[in-house]
C-alpha cells in the first residue's frame, strides 16, 4: 500500500547523454560493462546493449567526465543530478530528522530509478503523522511517497546484529559474503556464493523465524579488498592521494589516503583509509611526493577486527593537512551520513578517477577476506575498485564548491566504512582549516 503526497519539481541525481552513436576513441576508454548497467539501472535509464555501446567510448558520452557514469547530454539533462542532490540537502533539514525519531520510523530511501522522491516507510498509516512530515518538506520538492510495513528500522538494525551468531548457528558450513538491512524492500538479505544458495534457501525461514523479521537469501559472490596522484600531491596531502606501506615501490600503489580529520584528545591532524590495509606488515605509511624518507606518518588506530569497520586512523603533519580531494574542485565541510538512494562520488588513488554512483545499503556486514573477518558498514552501485583504490574516500557533491564526507571505500564491490558510525570509535572530526 502506497500513499503519495506532492508530485513537485526537479530530477535527483545523476547526468547522461542521448543519441549520436560514434565509434569509440582511444582517447575515452570504454567503461566497465557490469558498473555501467548498475550505474545506469539505478537511475531508471535503459540498460540495454545497443543503448550503451552507442554512448560508451564516444563523444556523446557527456556523463563519465563529471560523474564516471555513461550518460548522454539529454538523459543528463533529465536526470538533473545536482538538483536531486540539493533535495537531498533540503530533506534533510527537517522531514528526515523528524521521521526517524518517530517509533514507527520503518526507513526512508530516494527513489533515485524514478525522479529521486522521497519515500517514508512507517508501521501502519498514520495521517497526523504524514500531514506532519509533509508540512516539513521543502517548499521545492521531488514528491514524498508514504509506503507501510509492519518491521521498524530498529527492529532490521538490531537483527542484523545478530547474525553475528544466527548464521553460523543454523548453517554452520557456508560463509556468509555479506548480509543488510534492505531499506527498499523492509528485510534483512544474505548473499552466499552460486554454489551454497540452493542448500541455504531451505533455511531462510527458519532465519525469519529466529531473527523475527522478513529476510531473503540471494546469491552474491564476496567482494575482494582492494588494498594492494596521485603520487605528487604534496603542499598540502589530498584526499586521493597514493599511499605506500613501509616503502615507495611504485604501481599499484598499497592503498588510497581518504578525509583528513582532527583527533579530539589533541588536535592532532591525522588522516583516515581502509583499515585493512593496515593488517599485517609495516606500520609506516608513504607517499612519493613527500621529499626524502616520503614518510607520511604511522598507524595510530583501527576498527578493523571483527564484527568491527574497515577503517584506522594515521598520523601525519599538521602542515599537510588539508579539506581537498584530488580530480574535484569540491571542498570537504563535514560529515554526512548515507542515505539509500542518494548519489555518491568516490576519488579513486589507484584509476585516478572520479566514479559516481548510488548508495544502495547503510547497514550492512560483510567478509573482509584480509583479515578474515566480518565489518560493518555501507554499500553502493555503479562504484567499483582495483587493487590499490582501497581507502579511497567516498563523498556527496552539496554545491559547485563544497561537498561532505560519507565514507572510506575498502572493497572491489564498493562496499565502504561510514565515517560518522566511526567518528566517535576513532575520536576525530573532518579536519576544517
Amino acid at each position: 500500500m502506497a500513499r503519495r503526497i506532492g508530485v513537485i519539481t526537479a530530477i535527483l541525481w545523476l547526468a547522461l547523454v542521448a543519441p549520436a552513436s560514434q565509434a569509440a576513441s582511444p582517447e575515452r576508454p570504454l567503461p566497465d560493462a557490469v558498473a555501467t548497467r548498475e550505474e545506469r539501472a539505478a537511475l531508471g535509464l535503459p540498460t540495454d546493449d545497443a543503448t550503451i555501446s552507442s554512448i560508451a567510448g564516444t563523444a556523446a558520452d557527456v556523463g563519465t567526465p563529471e560523474w564516471g557514469i555513461v550518460m548522454t547530454a539529454t538523459e543528463a539533462a533529465e536526470i538533473d543530478l545536482l538538483d536531486r542532490i540539493e533535495f537531498v540537502r533540503r530533506v534533510r533539514e527537517k522531514a528526515l530528522p523528524y521521521a526517524t525519531a518517530l517509533p514507527g520510523f520503518a526507513g526512508a530511501y530516494f527513489d533515485s530509478a524514478s525522479r529521486g522522491e522521497l519515500v517514508i516507510a512507517l508501521v501502519g498509516p498514520d495521517q497526523a503523522t504524514e500531514r506532519a512530515i509533509a508540512s516539513r518538506m521543502p517548499a521545492t520538492s521531488r514528491g514524498l511517497m508514504f509506503l507501510y510495513r509492519a518491521t521498524t528500522e530498529a527492529a532490521l538494525r538490531a537483527a542484523l546484529k545478530e547474525t553475528e551468531t544466527v548464521w553460523d548457528e543454523i548453517v554452520p558450513d557456508v560463509r556468509l559474503n555479506s548480509a543488510g538491512v534492505d531499506i527498499v524492500n523492509g528485510r534483512l538479505f544474505f548473499e552466499v556464493d552460486a554454489a551454497a544458495l540452493e542448500k541455504t534457501r531451505q533455511v531462510e525461514s527458519a532465519l525469519g523465524r529466529v531473527l523475527e523479521v522478513p529476510v531473503e537469501i540471494r546469491e552474491g559472490s564476496a567482494g575482494f579488498d582492494t588494498a594492494c596522484s596521485r603520487d605528487n600531491c604534496v603542499n598540502p596531502l589530498r584526499a586521493g592521494a597514493r599511499i605506500y606501506k613501509g616503502a615507495v615501490h611504485g604501481y599499484p600503489p598499497d592503498c588510497t589516503m581518504a578525509f583528513h580529520v582532527t583527533k579530539w584528545s589533541d588536535q592532532d591532524e591525522q588522516f583516515v583509509t581502509a583499515g585493512h590495509c593496515g593488517y599485517g606488515g609495516s606500520n609506516s605509511w608513504l607517499h612519493p611526493g613527500l621529499p626524502g624518507s616520503h614518510v607520511v606518518g604511522t598507524e595510530q588506530q583501527t576498527l578493523y577486527t571483527n564484527n568491527g569497520q574497515d577503517i584506522m586512523r594515521v598520523s601525519m603533519a599538521d602542515s599537510q593537512a588539508s579539506h581537498l580531494i584530488i580530480g574535484d574542485a569540491r571542498v570537504y565541510q563535514g560529515i554526512s551520513y548515507p542515505i539509500v538512494g542518494m548519489t555518491v562520488c568516490d576519488s579513486r588513488g589507484a584509476q585516478n578517477t572520479i566514479d559516481c554512483g548510488t548508495v544502495d545499503d547503510n547497514y550492512l556486514r560483510w567478509y573482509s577476506s584480509t583479515g578474515d573477518r566480518y565489518v560493518y558498514g555501507g554499500s553502493t552501485s555503479g562504484i567499483t575498485q582495483v587493487f590499490g583504490d582501497s581507502g579511497s574516500p567516498l563523498y556527496e557533491r552539496t554545491t559547485s564548491t563544497q561537498a561532505w564526507a560519507i565514507g572510506v571505500v575498502a572493497q572491489s564491490n564498493g562496499n565502504f566504512a561510514i565515517l560518522q558510525d566511526a567518528q566517535s570509535l576513532l575520536g576525530f572530526e573532518i579536519y576544517a582549516p
